[in-house]
């Protein structure tokens, strides 16, 4: 069921919602019929296109990554419970603390990803995603290239908050959960999650700090039984990059989107000690962690 539940998320996500986000962006593309096949051909090539893209991938992720989700899980459950544990506040903070803390320990993650290279015999598909990887970075470009305050909001509500929910509903509230009800493993049910969760995204000079980020949602919403947690997190992380391009944009702040140079070692060790002791305190103040040994009950109705 995990992996029914998985597939009929990612054809919702990348065949039905995209469907129905393009029926939703028809009308915003400028041109007419040509501007349609000029926007079908190449969709990054103009600012104007940023609206109508920005409502394509809302649409796919509302339609592919929740609606289509929920649809199922209530049909598969008749007594959903998504958050069978509700987390104390103190909880929210000590995880906004972890998040932000996380970041500077992927930074090293993400540096010597993005520089990694593939042996002879890979090189065709080295150059393919290095290739894809630029289409994504162009595209992540135009949608975040906000003229005004509305745009923003839109770009805040599309790549921040859709995907903050959605991902997490798939990933742990569906895949996760259910691959530990199957397998009684919690931490190979995280883990692979955490993996596909990159994958999808299809950035391959991303995957491993992706994964790591995935792993961290896991482990957050396995300790705290809280997929309100989990997508707090998520929030928060892709949040903090957007706010921190808009307030560059408006020339507030120093921040290069496109920077994966990472800080000093001794910083890095440090935003380690404080992220762990963080996950720790988080782990010891959970209320539900004396059912870790039980995971399974804990998603039975």
């Amino acid at each position: 069921t995990a992996l029914l539940g998985f597939g009929l998320a990612m054809l919702g996500f990348f065949i039905i919602g995209s469907l129905v986000g393009v029926l939703f962006a028809i009308p915003f593309v400028e041109g007419g019929v040509n501007g349609l096949l000029e926007f079908a051909a190449n969709p990054t090539s103009k600012q104007s296109y940023q609206l109508p893209l920005l409502i394509m991938q809302g649409v796919a992720s509302f339609t592919g990554l929740i609606i289509i989700p929920l649809i199922y899980l209530k049909a598969r459950e008749r007594n959903l419970k998504l958050s069978p544990q509700t987390s104390e506040w103190i909880v929210y903070i000590l995880t906004l603390g972890a998040v932000i803390m996380f970041m500077g320990v992927n930074s090293i993650i993400i540096d010597r990803n993005s520089s990694v290279s593939f042996p002879q015999f890979m090189k065709g598909f080295e150059e393919w995603a290095r290739q894809n990887e630029d289409s994504l970075a162009e595209a992540t470009g135009l949608i975040t290239n906000f003229d005004s305050f509305w745009m923003f909001l839109l770009g805040f509500v599309v790549i921040e908050i859709i995907p903050a929910i959605g991902e997490e509903l798939v990933f742990r509230g569906l895949l996760q959960r259910k691959l530990i009800e199957a397998t009684l493993n919690p931490h190979l049910a995280i883990w692979i999650s955490a993996a596909l969760f990159s994958a999808i995204h299809i950035q391959f000079f991303g995957f491993f700090p992706r994964m790591l980020l995935g792993a961290l949602f896991g482990y957050l919403y396995y300790w705290t039984g809280d997929l309100k947690v989990a997508i707090f997190a998520h929030f928060v992380n892709n949040a903090f990059t957007l706010v921190m391009v808009y307030l560059n944009q408006l020339g507030w702040v120093d921040f290069d989107l496109e920077n994966t140079e990472s800080p000093a070692l001794y910083s890095v060790i440090l935003f380690a000690i404080i992220t762990s002791t963080i996950l720790y305190i988080i782990h010891k103040k959970s209320t539900n962690t004396a059912l870790n040994e039980s995971m399974a009950d804990r998603f039975q109705d």
